[in-house]
């Protein structure tokens, strides 16, 4: 995990490129600037909750934790 400057394209695919091995499954939201990942050599899953919590929560078990443990 690192702080990027931004959500663009750009910054996304460096940050992909250096943490997750060439190959991988990488699980994303809708954001246009994952979409090129499976152009790089990633396998790409995109999921779509559109305010649905409870779906969240059973996609991403205890993301809420993780998160508020990240702020400490």
């Amino acid at each position: 995990m690192r702080r990027i400057p931004d959500g663009a394209a750009d910054s996304l695919q460096a940050f992909v490129k250096a943490a997750v091995k060439p190959g991988s499954l990488v699980h994303t939201d809708g954001w246009h600037g994952y979409d090129r990942l499976k152009a790089t050599g990633y396998r790409h899953r995109v999921t779509l909750l559109r305010g649905q919590q409870e779906l969240a929560s059973k996609c991403l078990p205890r993301v809420h934790r993780l998160v508020s443990l990240l702020k400490r």
